[in-house]
């Protein structure tokens, strides 16, 4: 357990020393990533054993001040409500996650076990960006801008679920 703590330690010191000092919309999305990675592996490495309504709320802050920091960059008139939204959906996942959480260790970190929910709310906030940047910068959504992030997210969490699961189907 202090080698999982000493490695979340030293991502979060990179991203107080290195990441959020900066500034632009790249340096602000990368920002609210690292903030969704670190907060969610945090939570459900310690959460096993609270009570789920505590999991679920402090998953829809996750969710809610992760989007309201993206959208802050790039000053969206309606932030509250979008990052409101993108916490409930962080809430519903956590809720599910709460039932079935299963996680994965990196080679050479044997202690520091990264769970499922993390890489799919990953996946789920990089379309959501995706989805968001092609609706701001062509004032609608085009298909063909985000049909790849899409499926490249469909089929990993697909994958991840099926295959690199405990769950018998």
């Amino acid at each position: 357990a202090v080698s999982a703590q000493l490695v979340l330690t030293v991502i979060y010191v990179i991203w107080l020393l290195v990441i959020k000092p900066r500034s632009g919309q790249r340096n602000m999305t990368l920002q609210a990533l690292t903030a969704v990675f670190l907060g969610v592996t945090a939570l459900y490495s310690v959460s096993y054993e609270w009570p789920v309504l505590i999991v679920v709320l402090l998953m829809l802050v996750i969710g809610y001040s992760s989007a309201r920091h993206f959208l802050y960059s790039h000053e969206e008139p309606q932030m509250v409500f979008l990052s409101a939204i993108w916490g409930l959906v962080f809430a519903q996942i956590g809720w599910l996650a709460y039932y079935w959480t299963y996680s994965y260790s990196l080679p050479g970190f044997v202690l520091l076990r990264i769970p499922q929910v993390t890489i799919i709310v990953i996946l789920m906030s990089f379309v959501a960006e995706r989805v968001y940047r092609s609706s701001v910068r062509n004032k609608g959504v085009v298909v063909g801008e985000i049909i790849l992030p899409i499926i490249f997210s469909a089929l990993l969490i697909a994958v991840i679920l099926l295959f690199f699961n405990s769950v018998v189907i």
